[in-house]
């Protein structure tokens, strides 16, 4: 395509180019870091109907580590039910999860190729284009897989794009854009009040 194109093209050219050297992709940010243990539990929890499987993560900011706070316990008690078999087939579970929020951290993230067509990212936000993927993928068939070990670290820092655009209020927008294809419009609007307070924490 001709001219400037967004973030969210990047990661699925980084998807389609990784599924040419292997069936599992992780789409890497230049700012995290993953434990030497991220691969081999990925790859045990996979299967041939996995579309995604993802870990728990920590922070690392200026003021050092950071391995719980408000935004880290509300994610982990969002994905509790993505940690039981029995819940990771639920189209509505997910949906109902990713309705009041997206816990899932990107960077944490990888995919099964068999499962997954391209484009899943390509929109036009500049903040949630991963959450428009989760919502897409959330309406097939298959398994999402919360890994319940903290495996990889997510840099948050004052430069960092995020950080940018939370403080530019585009965050809260386009999170009230992607509560609406989960609920009401009115209900969406309560839940992004609700929701905005959590993103305080990466600020």
């Amino acid at each position: 395509p001709q001219g400037p194109m967004g973030i969210g093209y990047d990661f699925d050219f980084a998807l389609l180019t990784g599924s040419k050297r292997g069936k599992y992709v992780t789409v890497a940010h230049q700012d995290d870091t993953y434990q030497k243990e991220y691969g081999e539990n990925i790859l045990a929890t996979m299967t041939e109907d996995t579309i995604i499987a993802f870990s728990d993560y920590h922070e690392e900011r200026e003021s050092g580590i950071v391995t719980t706070n408000t935004n880290l316990k509300i994610k982990r008690i969002l994905l509790l039910p993505l940690r039981f078999k029995i819940f990771q087939r639920s189209i509505f579970i997910r949906r109902r999860i990713l309705g009041l929020g997206n816990p899932i951290c990107c960077p944490a993230v990888s995919f099964n190729r068999d499962m997954v067509k391209t484009p899943i990212f390509a929109n036009d936000f500049k903040s949630n284009v991963d959450w428009y993927a989760w919502e897409q993928l959330s309406k097939e068939k298959g398994r999402f897989v919360f890994i319940n070990r903290d495996l990889m670290m997510h840099r948050v820092h004052e430069e960092s794009t995020t950080t940018e655009i939370i403080r530019e209020n585009i965050r809260g927008q386009e999170d009230l854009e992607m509560l609406s294809m989960f609920s009401p419009r009115w209900l969406a609007k309560l839940i992004n009040k609700l929701y905005g307070n959590a993103e305080k924490c990466n600020d």
